[in-house]
């Protein structure tokens, strides 16, 4: 949907909490990450690897944030990603790129091995290699959402869990705030099969929209229109227009969201 050529991204995952974050690196001088090796509330640290030797910042991966260097309290700038089974992303986009893993290094998950214990994700599993001193019951801790942060460590999370009650095919309106009393309108679009889930600025060129399930396909009330599940119109008068995804938003573990995120609000069906 976008020109990927035209920006310099950092693809970022971290196992231990399950998050999945892209940020844009020319809002830090295009650095180019690195993982340390060390972990910060179970969660990914980066580093700087192309400042000086002695000059490198560490980046919390779910902080989004420099610690511990000279670029200390420089934010990334996220940038906007969705997470979805293989056949239901080729089958929106048959023409994607695939990064190769054949890198040339021999590593567990070339051989298609989970390489942290098979149970290590399971929902109900509350084993993290840093312990947890206060682990919020609200939802089961490696339970996966979709989660976006704002300032004040105030957040809202969409559990998967919740997301599969509600329905096949999911279309929630929310509002979200900023932490500086601003608030605006978002739109939520879950695919069960696919198992994914994603926010949008719910308009286009001016117009704002309402979204339904109808006929087993996200709809928009007020043209008809057809939309997929990463929020391009495929049929009806907005034809070929694109909602603006929410950059903020991605997918963790619950017992990692609610650890970054301790004011929390758990969206329900």
């Amino acid at each position: 949907i976008v020109n990927l050529d035209a920006y310099d991204l950092a693809v970022t995952y971290c196992p231990f909490t399950g998050s999945s974050m892209v940020f844009q690196r020319s809002s830090v001088e295009s650095a180019e990450f690195g993982v340390s090796g060390l972990l910060f509330e179970n969660n990914l640290v980066m580093y700087n690897r192309t400042a000086a030797e002695g000059d490198e910042t560490l980046w919390p991966q779910m902080l989004s944030t420099g610690r511990c260097g000279p670029e200390e309290d420089e934010s990334l700038t996220m940038f906007p990603a969705i997470e979805i089974e293989w056949g239901d992303w080729v089958a929106l986009h048959p023409d994607t790129r695939v990064v190769s893993r054949d890198t040339g290094h021999s590593r567990i998950y070339l051989r298609n091995r989970y390489p942290y214990g098979w149970d290590y994700e399971r929902e109900d599993n509350d084993f993290t290699l840093s312990p947890l001193e206060d682990l919020d019951p609200r939802r089961p801790p490696k339970e996966r959402l979709l989660g976006i942060a704002w300032a004040n460590g105030e957040g809202i999370a969409f559990p998967f869990g919740a997301l599969r009650d509600a329905g096949d095919l999911v279309v929630i309106h929310e509002t979200i705030g900023d932490g500086a009393g601003n608030q605006e309108e978002i739109v939520v679009f879950w695919d069960n099969e696919a198992v994914s889930a994603m926010a949008f600025r719910p308009w286009v060129t001016g117009q704002d929209l309402t979204f339904e399930v109808q006929d087993g396909a996200f709809t928009d009330l007020e043209t008809g229109s057809r939309w997929s599940l990463d929020g391009e119109a495929l049929s009806g008068p907005l034809a070929g227009q694109v909602l603006a995804m929410t950059a903020e938003a991605y997918v963790s573990f619950w017992f990692a969201f609610s650890q970054f995120v301790p004011n929390t609000e758990v969206w329900l069906p």
